[in-house]
């Protein structure tokens, strides 16, 4: 009835129906004869951006795509009152690569985005209408995402994101990287991008990377930043070369892996790579040839071990590859690994105690053994620093889900701790695996 009236003031009238993320999905709540209907759905600050895919989803699957139902984004960005304007920007930018990549992910039915509030009252109230900043942030993501799409995704380490942007056309391809909450101090996007690559801000602004060893760096914090041109086929080479079996046992025996790689090139591709690290490991075979057909994939056999006093935590296996494309090139690539032990979080801290010696400062080592499996462990949980005996508390039945907490103290180690690490560590009381911490005062990791 709403359509046939108002059909007699325009010609196919376009329905809007208002909705918000965090309700149930409600399309198809117009007739199906009816067309021209579009769902603006309001994504609040409180929905964050990595997590719009979950909350879409409900909204695709049921629109009826013959019907010519849209789906349009409004976004509400975080009150400037509340919130410092570089975090505004952070998440304005954020939801705005969000949502385009999973809309371009959804196909069908189209996704579109909008902002608001657009504008805000400057000092003479309604009288003096002021353009919000962010507009400049959104249309300028808006013309830098246009005719690109994600072709790949580069693993820079814990916390760090980076998109490979390809060009659907003839234009440039490029990356889009920001730190997701890795520490500051090693977000740091490391790497050769080509000839001339510029660093362009959510603003617009270009600056050269600086370059240094042949590789190119660029700081990374919370607002994306944008590098290009770059060459999108060996981004997607560097994209596609993994471990299969990133997660690797803290046990002293050789770990069986395979290495993938896949030739983005339109062109056979013949070269070699050698293994650099991680340091300290050993890697058979170290190098190897290889030979890819145009869009091939291979899977290359790798024996890795590790020192028994490797500490746990994430490594990357790091290689320098040698092939020729559409031209030679001489290129370090890495992927990431996961050192630990199934089934056990490990964690550990030290602090200082100038109270229970008098005169003296203890180092306590404080360690927490959580069983995350569905079977009972027992394990010894043991601590050393130089120029202190070797101890060692034993753990004899943790129950899945347990935790607990053994602590160690080094007599007036304050000195020694901050020159020289303390080792932590939990081991398998009838096995071979063991897993290590190295902590200083400084930073524990």
């Amino acid at each position: 009835q709403a359509e046939a009236a108002f059909s007699t003031w325009t010609p196919e009238p376009v329905f809007g129906l208002p909705s918000a993320l965090a309700m149930p999905a409600t399309p198809g709540l117009i007739d199906t004869q009816t067309q021209g209907v579009t769902h603006t759905l309001r994504w609040p600050s409180a929905v964050l951006p990595e997590h719009l895919a979950a909350h879409l989803r409900p909204w695709s699957a049921p629109v009826d795509a013959e019907n010519n139902d849209d789906l349009t984004l409004l976004v509400e960005p975080p009150p400037a009152d509340r919130v410092s304007q570089v975090d505004r920007v952070a998440d304005v930018a954020l939801r705005v690569l969000w949502a385009w990549r999973q809309g371009e992910e959804l196909g069908s039915p189209e996704v579109s985005l909008a902002i608001g509030p657009r504008w805000s009252r400057g000092h003479r109230g309604d009288k003096d209408l002021l353009p919000d900043p962010l507009l400049g942030v959104f249309t300028n993501l808006a013309r830098r995402l246009q005719g690109r799409r994600v072709a790949g995704e580069i693993d820079l380490g814990p916390g760090l994101r980076c998109w490979v942007l390809e060009h659907v056309d003839d234009g440039p391809s490029a990356l889009v990287a920001w730190n997701n909450g890795g520490p500051a101090a090693l977000a740091l996007l490391e790497m050769y991008l080509g000839e001339s690559p510029e660093v362009v801000d959510v603003w617009g602004n270009r600056v050269a990377p600086e370059q240094r060893g042949g590789k190119h760096r660029v700081p990374l914090g919370r607002t994306p930043v944008f590098i290009e041109p770059v060459d999108a086929a060996l981004a997607k080479f560097r994209a596609g070369f993994a471990v299969d079996e990133p997660f690797i046992p803290s046990t002293q025996v050789p770990h069986q892996r395979a290495v993938t790689l896949t030739n983005p090139w339109p062109m056979t591709i013949n070269g070699r790579f050698t293994v650099t690290g991680p340091s300290r490991w050993t890697v058979n075979p170290q190098r190897q040839l290889f030979a890819l057909a145009p869009g091939g994939s291979v899977s290359l056999p790798v024996a890795m071990s590790f020192p028994v006093s490797e500490p746990a935590g994430s490594k990357r296996l790091t290689a320098r590859f040698e092939f020729q494309a559409d031209r030679e090139y001489v290129v370090d690539l890495s992927a990431p690994m996961q050192v630990g032990l199934k089934d056990v979080r490990f964690e550990a801290s030290l602090r200082l105690d100038r109270v229970t010696n008098p005169g003296q400062t203890d180092v306590i080592a404080t360690c927490i053994v959580t069983n995350t499996g569905d079977e009972e462990l027992s394990l010894n949980v043991f601590a050393s620093h130089v120029g202190h005996p070797y101890a060692e508390r034993l753990i004899p039945r943790l129950e899945p889900g347990q935790a607990a907490i053994r602590t160690f103290r080094f007599l007036n180690a304050g000195v020694t701790a901050n020159q020289q690490p303390v080792l932590c560590g939990v081991r398998e009381t009838n096995g071979p695996a063991v897993l290590n911490k190295h902590l200083t005062l400084n930073r524990s990791r």
